[in-house]
């Protein structure tokens, strides 16, 4: 975001470029008059030089951290003569003047740290007992920030002590009101706190509790604990360890308001005794940058550094500290980022994420800058920068030295520490700890240098003691020690892990591939960490792919189009199969008990046939993105006209001569056709201005997205029609000219009513983002919007189909059936956009969260069912007579595509994507067993609910080189259980 960006909020004016060096020139005046540093030119941006003690905001920071300190060490006076001081350096609102986004979320991050502080002090004053010269400025400022429950109960409290019972619980029932309209549930210590003052509770005379947990939710950190011990610690490897040794490395970071320039890193200075929490939590004010060579221990020393500061959270003071992988940041903004990890990864909401974030609950652990693509690393560290300016939260970052020295920007935190590489007797104790299984291997590395420095890196080391103590040779290459290291750990016996059940067995080869294509699906999305209910088609390659795909009767085809594309164009094309097959058959079922000769005269077993079509047509359709630019117009025009004039057309020219008929489908066709063509275009204008309004970011409507939809419901009307013909001149065979004609003509109106609704729902949710969710809830903010475009929608389509049709060609009751279907869509677009997954819940255990998103759509599709029958009710008598029993048609156009948006479509995309890579031999049949199987191996790790390997190296070699045995054996893909035990070597 650029400088113009921020200060004009994206709407900057025409000359905004010279607005902003009148701005800052005036700004330049300033400092030099208060003699407090310079504004200078750098990177195409300004820097402010200046010493950080000159900056209201840093001295605000550093005085109410020395309050803090203060307070838990029991000095209360001493922390409230530094609250004091930081409350005099506060002065009217934070970018006061400025507008936009930018400014606001400042605003709002530097206003909730200073509420914070607010509170600590309130709880030193109320100790210290100056609750007296307290209570009116502590009431005034609870009832502007009535969110802040800390704040109100210690408010309220104060008042109380005071002797304004009444005001006191005044306060808590305005704020409790104010959290159930906000749709928050109040915390029982303010609902007990209230029901205590009402009466009169002896206990609150004082004194003061003292000291109070810090703000926030204690909830929130029990539960965060929680889950970074059951994600990081429960399963991990407490093998032999060497003790890394760290050397300080201050000109890696940039201190805060000081000059910044970019040079080569120095020489390291000398050894440090601390560990990285020690230096952490004593030296460096919880910010620190880790940087080594690849394999150094960047990744272990961050989980032992995560397993110090675990040991210690029962104490409030100490933070809870989170683990992110920065490979997982594709640009994004990174304080939005990084709430959603913590959020999706440790199962807590982000409303509870935020406050301990600017609370300095929490100390955020960041792995891998390196991973992150080269073209977005300086955003990143610009991002993390930010991040740290407007969070209280410490921050620990771990980058290869390299990488990061290439970069043109640098991290402004405390300091920095680089891992060195092993010792000469660092590589030999560990040897020896090993005993008589590597006595060889140490024999070697003390014969030949080469070996030893090979060995340098603790990753390196395990992987060649791995190897070597399990049969394998001394490779003298990085790779044949990982072929090495792989093969030992599929064939050293191991006792299944305790809570997992005994995998089906894999023999070499076939587990062998198919972690080589996990690692290149992995490594094509930038992934590190493998989530197998996230498996969509963009996870598979796309056209012409980086590793040439196993061999299969359609992998040249494949090739050519793209994996994903194939996987995205069955998924919609067995949807669109779905729908057209059961509408067609419930009317053709429905219809055979209709007077004979009726459109509906025919056997629902057409029906099969016809779904065959339909998938064949969608999936050619979307495989080829679309129809030819030649064919579109054609196509579009005379479908209009066959649904517009040739059913009506046939039908009186029946009746009253082929005269009487032409004229009649000449005319039909131009006026049918043209307001079949405006209502469809008026549809697409409510789901645009809608999406537009609310700002769903869950849909996008783009003119490629909008040809989509368009091409699908003239393909479907189509194939339908053609599907229709044959299936009406089977039932009466005497007639053929007539039911063909006639056929065609009904069925291209029958497919377009489900073609609108299917191209409006393969437009708007895109299978590669959308996500399962356990749950859904009404937005009633969204469904209000979409209800109201919708009854403007329905007033405009009865004008249209109904009205206008009837004022050019006289009364006419086949156009309602056409607003019934028009309804239906706006029925199942109000429904789609008002019920938003739950994002703040967690995903739930591995390889349920799909199931759990398909029972949380039953509710909203049995819904939409009952509405759409109770909504077409009216309709009957308004309908031609063969119509009438079809009324139900509409109900099955709500179910399917409601369940469609909720969660089906993404369901139905992941199996249709794993079908198609285990048929592409990319992937095994049982994909849970098998990654099941690989982390029993310890071929793979897994965090939580998804899987990963156990370095990033190990991740690269196997991508990147095949396996040294070829699979030939068809076992490996049946993954059928073996008759021994025993796998096969």
């Amino acid at each position: 975001m650029t400088l113009i960006d921020r200060v004009w909020s994206g709407r900057p004016p025409a000359a905004a470029r010279k607005a902003l060096h009148a701005h800052v020139s005036r700004l330049r005046k300033a400092l030099l008059d208060a003699g407090g540093g310079s504004l200078v030119s750098r990177d195409g941006g300004y820097a402010l030089v200046v010493e950080p003690d000159q900056v209201d905001w840093a001295r605000y920071r550093s005085t109410v951290a020395a309050a803090r300190t203060a307070a838990r060490d029991g000095d209360d006076q001493l922390a409230a003569e530094r609250f004091r001081l930081a409350a005099r350096l506060w002065r009217g609102e934070p970018l006061s003047g400025l507008e936009g986004r930018w400014a606001e979320e400042t605003r709002v991050a530097v206003t909730a740290q200073r509420l914070s502080a607010v509170e600590a002090a309130l709880e030193v004053g109320m100790r210290l007992g100056r609750q007296a010269e307290l209570a009116g400025e502590a009431a005034d400022l609870a009832r502007h920030h009535l969110e802040r429950q800390n704040l109100v109960a210690l408010a309220a409290q104060c008042l109380y002590w005071c002797g304004r019972q009444e005001e006191s619980a005044d306060l808590l029932r305005q704020a409790m009101e104010h959290l159930l309209r906000s749709g928050v549930t109040p915390h029982p210590r303010l609902k007990g706190l209230h029901t205590r003052i009402l009466h009169n509770d002896d206990e609150l005379a004082g004194p003061f509790p003292s000291p109070s947990p810090p703000p926030g939710d204690a909830g929130a950190r029990r539960e965060l604990v929680r889950e970074m011990r059951r994600i990081w610690l429960e399963r991990r490897d407490m093998g032999t360890r060497v003790v890394l040794r760290l050397r300080e490395q201050p000109d890696a970071v940039w201190r805060e308001f000081a000059h910044h320039d970019v040079s080569d890193l120095r020489e390291p200075g000398p050894l440090v005794e601390q560990s990285v929490a020690e230096l952490l939590l004593e030296h460096h004010n919880r910010r620190l940058l880790v940087l080594g060579d690849k394999g150094a221990g960047k990744t272990t020393s961050l989980i032992d550094l995560a397993a110090d500061l675990l040991a210690a959270s029962d104490d409030p003071a100490h933070p809870v500290p989170v683990i992110l992988p920065l490979s997982r940041w594709h640009g994004e903004d990174f304080a939005d980022w990084v709430v959603n990890q913590i959020r999706d990864n440790y199962r807590l909401a982000a409303d509870r994420v935020r406050p301990l974030l600017v609370d300095d609950q929490v100390v955020v652990l960041l792995d891998g800058l390196d991973e992150v693509a080269a073209d977005l690393r300086g955003a990143c560290v610009r991002g993390i920068n930010a991040f740290r300016t407007r969070f209280g939260a410490g921050l620990v970052v771990t980058s290869r030295t390299a990488e990061y020295r290439d970069l043109d920007v640098r991290l402004t935190l405390a300091n920095a520490v680089i891992i060195q590489p092993l010792t000469v007797e660092q590589i030999d104790a560990r040897l020896a700890d090993g005993g008589p299984a590597l006595a060889g291997l140490r024999d070697a590395v003390r014969r030949d240098p080469v070996l030893l420095e090979h060995l340098s890196t603790p990753h390196m080391l395990d992987v060649v003691c791995v190897a070597y103590a399990q049969g394998g040779e001394v490779s003298p290459t990085i790779g044949g020690s990982y072929d090495d290291y792989l093969r030992a750990l599929l064939h050293r016996p191991r006792t299944p892990l305790p809570g997992l059940s005994a995998t089906p067995p894999f023999d070499f080869a076939a587990t062998r591939h198919h972690l080589t294509w996990l690692a290149r699906l992995m490594t094509t999305r930038g992934e590190t960490t493998w989530y197998s209910e996230h498996l969509v088609p963009a996870s598979l390659p796309g056209p012409r792919p980086r590793w040439p795909l196993p061999a299969t009767p359609w992998s040249r085809m494949a090739e050519r189009v793209g994996m994903r594309r194939l996987a995205t164009a069955v998924t919609c094309g067995a949807v669109a199969a779905l729908l057209c097959a059961v509408v067609y058959g419930v009317q053709l079922g429905l219809g055979r008990s209709a007077a004979a000769g009726t459109p509906l005269d025919a056997s629902p077993v057409f029906a099969v046939p016809l779904a065959a079509a339909v998938f064949a047509a969608v999936t050619w359709l979307l495989v080829r993105d679309g129809l030819p630019a030649w064919l579109r117009v054609p196509a579009y025009t005379v479908t209009l006209m066959v649904a517009g004039g040739l059913h009506k057309g046939v039908s009186i020219g029946r009746q009253a001569g082929a005269a009487a008929g032409w004229r009649a489908g000449v005319v039909g066709a131009l006026v049918y056709g043209a307001v079949i063509a405006a209502s469809v275009a008026l549809a697409l204008a409510v789901v645009v201005v809608v999406c537009r309004l609310d700002r769903d970011a869950r849909w996008t409507v783009s003119h490629d997205r909008i040809t989509r939809c368009t091409d699908t419901a003239v393909v479907c009307a189509l194939v339908v029609g053609l599907s229709h013909a044959p299936a009406r001149m089977a039932a009466t065979p005497h007639d053929a000219v007539y039911a063909l004609t006639a056929g065609f003509g009904y069925g291209v109106i029958m497919g377009l009513g489900g073609g609108v609704l299917l191209g409006l729902g393969f437009m708007l949710v895109d299978l590669d983002v959308v996500r399962p969710a356990a749950r859904w809830r009404m937005s009633w903010r969204g469904f209000a919007t979409a209800c109201a475009a919708g009854a403007v929608c329905g007033v405009l389509q009865w004008l249209l189909l109904v009205q206008a049709v009837a004022l050019v060609l006289g009364p006419d009751r086949g156009p309602v059936f056409g607003f019934v279907v028009a309804m239906t869509f706006c029925l199942v677009f109000a429904l789609g956009h008002g019920l938003r997954p739950d994002t703040d819940l967690p995903v739930p255990a591995p390889a349920k969260a799909l199931d759990a998103s398909l029972r949380a759509a039953v509710g909203p599709v049995a819904g939409a069912v009952l509405v759409a029958l109770v909504a077409t009710a009216p309709a009957r008598p308004a309908v031609v007579e063969y119509v009438k029993i079809a009324l139900v048609v509409p109900a099955v156009l709500a179910a399917l595509p409601t369940f469609w948006f909720t969660g089906g479509g993404v369901w139905l995309a992941h199996h249709v994507t794993r079908l198609i890579a285990r048929h592409a031999r990319l992937l095994p049949r049982d994909l849970p067993a098998f990654l099941e199987h690989a982390d029993e191996r310890m071929l793979l790790h897994r965090h939580g609910g998804g899987y990963g390997f156990r370095h990033p190296e190990i991740q690269r070699h196997v991508a990147e080189h095949t396996a040294p045995r070829p699979l030939t054996c068809r076992q490996g893909f049946d993954n059928r259980p073996a008759t021994s035990g025993r796998e096969p070597g």
